[in-house]
């Protein structure tokens, strides 16, 4: 009840001191809240790939849990065991508060993991975390499987481990080793683009569609909602008790204006989306094992060649199912029920 109270004064304080337009966003970032978001924001944000962004995530687990961690350990020097448990703490609220979805319980579940890890001194296994988190959610909810929120959060966890690969490859690469300035970008385009690659069949089987510039602005978008979402909660925390922190309307700005200009400026663009229709389980199954076969090569073999043919020929089977695959012709199908005629038309 109080985490409930605590709730509707933050959306409370949000809607009198931001305009509608990004009081709707924010509450929708940061509590879950997507009551008061805007359709004409919200398609905005669908267009371009960007629909996780305002909704309470495992991303947004990161942002916080990490950043609390980080805030006590740097800036204040407290202790290791106080930091861990503060942050467990806020993540474990903060997930009762927004209503612990599926990929909340995954980022949760995994959080505690890494948290035990640096406690006791021990690796922190991802494969294992991950693959216990799972089991964990869908011995509870079985039927999570065919929610495509937890698809998305596994893929991208995936993908995360995929892009670390391909990072510590290119960081054995003298002009990348050499060049202190090249190795934050580059470890960005890794991580997004194997995140890209990961979630691409369960963002065509669950939407059926691609967002071609995604990838090139997530690389500076990210890292701004992750600075920014912390900020807006401590904003509405302080808020929601009659302290109005300095700055806000300058986040505010951030978020309305040059994110929202943005993604207008994008969904204005020619070819910002590839509709690629619903692929069949067949494609998805060749696009994973061609994918996992490109890995195990590049894992296992050493020699260069062998790596770059191994490459190539991942994606470019990769790349023909998705785009060149045979998708079945439209189907229009009149249905007599007794008391009137039904139109169904299959695409």
């Amino acid at each position: 009840r109080l985490l409930d109270v605590g709730k509707e004064r933050m959306a409370a304080f949000y809607s009198t001191a931001f305009p509608e337009n990004v009081s709707g966003v924010v509450q929708a970032m940061v509590l879950g809240d997507k009551s008061d978001f805007q359709p004409e924001l919200k398609n905005y944000y669908k267009a371009n790939g960007w629909v996780h962004l305002v909704t309470v995530s495992g991303l947004h687990m990161g942002f916080i849990g990490a950043g609390l961690y980080r805030f006590l350990r740097k800036r204040c020097h407290v202790g290791e065991w106080t930091s861990e448990m503060a942050a467990v703490l806020l993540t474990t609220l903060y997930s009762l508060l927004t209503g612990f979805g599926f990929s909340l319980q995954r980022a949760w579940i995994m959080f505690l993991f890494q948290t035990g890890s640096r406690i006791f001194g021990r690796p922190n296994d991802f494969a294992t975390s991950t693959v216990l988190s799972a089991a964990a959610i869908l011995m509870r909810r079985p039927m999570a499987l065919t929610y495509s929120g937890l698809w998305f959060s596994y893929a991208a966890m995936a993908g995360m481990a995929v892009g670390s690969h391909m990072w510590e490859t290119l960081t054995k690469k003298d002009w990348i080793s050499s060049r202190t300035s090249l190795k934050k970008l580059c470890h960005a385009i890794c991580i997004q683009a194997a995140i890209f690659f990961t979630t691409l069949p369960v963002l065509l089987y669950f939407s059926y569609e691609i967002p071609i510039y995604g990838l090139l602005y997530s690389l500076w978008l990210i890292p701004v909602i992750s600075k920014l979402i912390p900020y807006m909660m401590v904003v509405g925390l302080t808020g929601s008790f009659g302290t109005q922190l300095p700055g806000a309307e300058q986040a505010a700005y951030l978020l309305c204006q040059p994110v929202g200009l943005f993604f207008q400026g994008i969904h204005g663009l020619p070819a910002k989306t590839w509709i690629a229709g619903f692929p069949s389980l067949l494609w998805v199954g060749i696009y994973v094992l061609t994918g996992s076969l490109w890995l195990a090569l590049s894992v296992r073999e050493k020699g260069r060649s062998l790596r770059l043919m191994a490459v190539r020929i991942g994606f470019g089977m990769s790349l023909a199912v998705l785009i060149f695959g045979k998708r079945p012709e439209a189907l229009l199908t009149c249905l007599d029920v007794g008391q009137g005629d039904g139109l169904c038309m299959m695409t």
